[in-house]
């Protein structure tokens, strides 16, 4: 005791360097603890059911709650020295970033986990110099902690808390355990492995836990991914004219739905207008005017100019091509969901230029599922803007039009996504969802006609406005197409793997592995618990456990390791 009579009982809340004991704060105050309140377990409270009997009802299951402990204290002190005493026991009891122990020192080897709980009463006589007053704390496990942590291995001595009996035919360990507390106890189990495992079971009388997959092989785990994966099928780079680059792209006629020619008719969309080039191209222009010098290449899909006499309503001359999109690495082509992204180079270089840039996404009828355009008719100024559209069976759909100078950078609103500096844009489908990218925001819409659309083209068209010159920097250098929740089965690497440690903290509900082994926990792992597994339970007293593997690992059993404290209802 830190006292001569029972005023004094240490009582320590805290751990290290940021313990504090109550008592002594009181002490000093002329003061002593008057009285414990720790109760006799948490609460309980108890779920019923009906069921099928006539009378009365049938108990489900009993839940233990929180428990309260309070401790009444007087002191003797003055005016000042109680508010003195106020700020000081306020401050120690000040702790809301989780829980603290809470020691008494008839118990110094254990200890509760609380939190601070409410306002404590602090009650103040103005005819004498003494005060009185309860502190309250939360334990919201309800249980009391002992420091003696007992830890088992399977490699280890046998002791009286773990007996393990390893059977190397059967794949199994089995393990007759003693849990001492009054109550369930909650293991970390910790698993090394000597050997490559797909599975790990363990059974006891509470429950059954799986990790990983009872359908893994010595190569791997099968898995079906479905709306995880995705899969490049195209990408060109810039100055890749081979096979693979932007020799794939093919001469394409006016028929591929939406509007692929401004104020044309359907008729007239099967004309073939001009063919595009695929070159390098160098832009060199050296104004008085505020539109400053150019002096750089282009390499990549460009029009090839000329004063086409166009066809539609505002005599646009276009040019077109397309790419097949290929299948993925299971053979299958199309597919719903996708991502483009493509490096544009479009801004004029003298008032008065027009042009156009559609990147667009075909589906396997020959509609629009998405197209991304860029589009300056300013037959005088450099106003320009970019839109996006769908094509809905035939209508065209048009969603948002930004507008901006078709300048390089240089004035405001300025073209800060398309000049020698810049160019990378996107645009995606998944689902009913599209969404485009424009200097550095996302625009996203929702369409259900396009959701079940599948993919077959990537179309470009290139173009200006008849008796008008064309935009001078007008390019697509880079594009790729990325398949977007890929739908297959694939050979997914077991992560049970020599050396490996797995980590079950059953009282956290948490599953850390270690590939290599370099770390006790590595990286948390939920995604292994197979649906439907139970956390594994200690029952007070004896038990056993059972641990299976995989039916086809060879050589060592892994070491397992099992790591409870004692822990009381009381």
């Amino acid at each position: 005791m830190s006292g001569s009579t029972e005023l004094y009982f240490d009582i320590l809340l805290g751990e290290g360097s940021d313990q504090v004991n109550i008592t002594e704060i009181i002490e000093r105050y002329r003061g002593g603890v008057t009285k414990i309140d720790r109760g006799l377990g948490g609460a309980k409270t108890n779920t019923t059911s009906t069921g099928t009997d006539r009378y009365g009802t049938q108990h489900a299951y009993q839940k233990l709650g929180a428990k309260t402990i309070k401790i009444d204290f007087l002191i003797f002190a003055d005016t000042n020295q109680r508010a003195r005493f106020r700020r000081e026991m306020t401050g120690a009891l000040d702790f809301p970033n989780g829980t603290r122990h809470l020691r008494f020192e008839d118990e110094p080897n254990g200890y509760y986990d609380v939190i601070s709980e409410g306002q404590f009463s602090f009650s103040e006589s103005l005819k004498e110099e003494q005060a009185t007053g309860t502190i309250s704390f939360t334990v919201p496990d309800g249980l009391w902690h002992s420091d003696t942590g007992i830890v088992a291995s399977s490699d280890g001595p046998q002791t009286e808390y773990a007996k393990f009996t390893k059977d190397n035919e059967a794949k199994c360990i089995y393990v007759d355990i003693n849990n001492p507390s009054n109550t369930e106890a909650y293991p970390i189990i910790t698993i090394r492995n000597k050997t490559n495992i797909g599975w790990i079971g363990i059974v006891n009388q509470n429950g059954v836990m799986e990790l990983g997959s009872t359908q893994a092989t010595e190569t791997g785990t099968p898995r079906y991914l479905d709306g995880r994966g995705s899969e490049i099928l195209l990408q060109i780079k810039k100055g890749d004219f081979g096979p693979t680059g932007w020799g794939m792209l093919k001469e394409g006629r006016h028929q591929f739905g939406g509007r692929p020619v401004l104020g044309a008719t359907p008729t007239q969309r099967s004309q073939i207008v001009n063919r595009l080039v695929v070159k390098e191209m160098r832009h060199k222009h050296n104004p008085s005017s505020s539109f400053g010098s150019a002096d750089y290449v282009t390499n990549g899909v460009h029009y090839p100019g000329g004063d086409e006499p166009g066809i539609g309503g505002d005599k646009w001359g276009e040019a077109i091509g397309y790419i097949d999109i290929p299948a993925d690495r299971d053979g299958v082509k199309g597919g719903t969901d996708f991502r483009v992204d493509f490096n544009a180079k479009f801004h004029a270089l003298q008032l008065g230029q027009t042009g156009v840039i559609r990147v667009g996404v075909l589906s396997d009828r020959n509609e629009v599922i998405a197209e991304y355009e860029i589009v300056k008719n300013d037959r005088a100024g450099n106003s320009m803007h970019c839109a996006f559209m769908v094509d809905e069976m035939g209508n065209e759909k048009w969603y948002e039009m930004r507008n901006f100078h078709a300048n390089n950078g240089e004035y405001e609103p300025a073209n800060r996504s398309f000049n020698t500096r810049t160019g990378d844009v996107w645009f995606m489908k998944e689902g009913s969802k599209l969404t485009f990218m424009l200097d550095g925001h996302l625009y996203g819409y929702t369409n259900e006609k396009v959701k079940t659309m599948r993919f077959s083209k990537i179309v470009i068209q290139m173009g200006h406005l008849y008796g008008v010159s064309e935009v001078e920097v007008m390019a697509i250098e880079s594009l790729s197409f990325t398949k977007l929740n890929t739908r297959r089965y694939a050979n997914v690497d077991n992560k049970y793997k020599p050396n490996s440690i797995v980590t079950i903290d059953n009282w956290n509900g948490e599953v850390w592995i270690s590939p290599d082994g370099t770390s006790e926990k590595g990286y948390i792992s939920q995604s292994e618990v197979v649906k439907g597994s139970n956390w594994v339970v200690l029952p007070k007293g004896k038990s056993k456990l059972q641990f299976s593997f995989s039916s086809w690992m060879k050589g060592e059993l892994p070491e397992i390791n099992i790591d409870f404290n004692e822990q009381y209802l009381q």
